[in-house]
């Protein structure tokens, strides 16, 4: 959903509507799992969409979105990455590995003989396995790990840092800079990460 998000609108758009996750998160968390939202993640919740909107406005590709197609993939994306990150907290007692390769196999399985694949060269066969083995399999794997002693909430609010990473990728590799705006909505979303991680660091602090 989140390929077929960033095909249909552009990607600020796509992150924008994806930060909605955090409240999906939040409102599933507490009518699956009974975890009550303290003030302060709602109050996170809250700056890291507002971070993610600075962000959003600062990219010139990002004014408008593609179409409302885009709109609605984009939501259904968050309310199933919030579903995801729900689901893991509340069975954080098994190991979801398995689960996780099923379901990967099963979207291949459902892509290939519904709208099919292209043969693919062996350079970007290479290029794909390198991708998916980096770039996916080992981040969800931390994810599913961290998942058993983070709060749903808190965990999709540390995944948004991900949208304050993703222009310094590319400002690295192809020397785009991006606009104010974005340095302004990156340091919202790691305040706002900071802000949720704070009361645990202190009280960590006070055990010792």
């Amino acid at each position: 959903m989140y390929i077929l998000a960033l095909q249909l609108s552009s990607v600020a758009a796509a992150s924008c509507i994806g930060a909605t996750s955090g409240i999906f998160a939040a409102l599933m968390a507490r009518l699956w799992l009974g975890e009550r939202t303290p003030v302060v993640f709602t109050i996170a919740i809250v700056m890291a969409i507002v971070g993610v909107v600075l962000i959003a406005v600062g990219e010139a590709s990002a004014a408008t979105v593609g179409s409302l197609g885009g709109i609605a993939v984009s939501l259904a994306y968050a309310l199933c990455f919030a579903g995801q990150s729900v689901a893991l907290r509340r069975y954080s007692a098994l190991r979801m590995e398995p689960a996780m390769i099923l379901g990967g196999l099963g979207v291949y399985l459902l892509v290939r003989f519904t709208v099919g694949l292209e043969p693919l060269a062996l350079g970007a066969l290479v290029v794909l396995l390198f991708m998916g083995v980096i770039q996916l399999a080992v981040p969800m794997v931390l994810y599913m790990r961290g998942a058993r002693h983070v709060p749903a909430v808190q965990m999709v609010l540390i995944t948004m840092a991900d949208t304050v990473l993703n222009p310094l990728w590319v400002w690295l590799v192809h020397r785009e800079v991006p606009a104010t705006s974005v340095f302004w909505g990156g340091g919202v979303i790691l305040l706002a990460i900071g802000v949720t991680a704070w009361p645990s660091l202190m009280a960590a602090r006070y055990k010792r």
